[in-house]
């Protein structure tokens, strides 16, 4: 009878493991965990497997990748307050993704190992002073040469347009994000304001003429004028080398602990924020500040 793959790895492992220095047993864990973790997958989707599992396509498994990809973010973000969330969280989509290379290789697209070559050979590429003869240590400069590289990956034929500097950037990035990114990209070609100063002038250019909008009643242009005004301030915020959405993100938590503040001290006097005077709210809100202490 043909001994599955897991209890081979299982042999292998305590065979060799008191084998090996002690500075090689951190790495040969980790190569043994991830077998296991391919081992796993390969078996839910097998014959003798889980019928759930073996039931599922590419486009059935989407919606559950998106959810722990956004939770593998939001774990991340408050991975100083539960390393054990943001650990769980990253082990889930480590496995969606072991999941969605066997749905691959079953459909004859690509294999797992085929996908882990590819990207440990763009990695090298992409950085010579690494891998190859280049010596530098400026980051710029670094950033500049990934840039060029992965630019002459890019193969097209006579039927297929060139491509551009903003080929890769994921269309369902969130739009602070996506606008940062772009950012990024265009300065990488040396397309960007020389300093801060000339986005300050270019945010303050861009509230005129939201203002200007705004007073001819123009809804249309005041939404164009606003989406400018949003993409100025995230390349001031790329400038900054500040995340503009985490930081929009941590506003929006720090105003819901500063909200949630208020309804609580509501609560105790037996009334809620829409049956209390805006004055009485304005108070309670400098107050959830100082009580907050944020």
């Amino acid at each position: 009878m043909r001994v599955p793959l897991h209890r081979q790895l299982s042999r292998f492992w305590l065979r060799f493991r008191l084998r090996v220095p002690i500075a090689t047993r951190g790495f040969l864990s980790n190569l043994y965990s991830f077998a296991q973790l391919v081992s796993l997958v390969k078996i839910l989707r097998g014959p003798q497997g889980c019928p759930w599992d073996r039931a599922q396509d590419i486009e059935s498994m989407l919606p559950f990748l998106r959810e722990e990809a956004l939770e593998a973010i939001e774990a991340a973000e408050d991975r100083h307050n539960n390393p054990q969330a943001f650990q769980k969280e990253l082990g889930d989509l480590i496995f969606l993704l072991c999941f969605f290379a066997d749905l691959c290789e079953e459909q004859g697209l690509f294999s797992l190992s085929s996908i882990m070559s590819r990207v440990v050979k763009k990695m090298e590429y992409r950085h010579p002073h690494v891998f190859g003869d280049t010596a530098t240590n400026d980051p710029q400069e670094i950033s500049r040469v990934w840039a060029k590289r992965k630019a002459q990956e890019e193969s097209y034929g006579e039927d297929t347009k060139p491509s551009s500097v903003l080929d890769g950037i994921p269309k369902h990035l969130p739009s602070l994000h996506y606008a940062q990114r772009v950012g990024e990209k265009v300065a990488q070609v040396n397309f960007d304001w020389p300093s801060t100063d000339e986005i300050w002038d270019k945010i303050h250019e861009e509230i005129d003429e939201l203002k200007e909008a705004m007073s001819n009643q123009d809804n249309k242009a005041s939404s164009a004028e606003l989406g400018d005004l949003l993409f100025s301030v995230a390349q001031l915020s790329r400038q900054l080398q500040i995340d503009s959405e985490n930081a929009l993100q941590e506003t929006c938590r720090r105003f819901t602990r500063r909200f949630q503040y208020i309804e609580e001290q509501l609560h105790k006097e037996g009334t809620r924020p829409h049956d209390t005077p805006q004055e009485k709210l304005e108070l309670l809100w400098k107050e959830a500040k100082r009580h907050l202490k944020e």
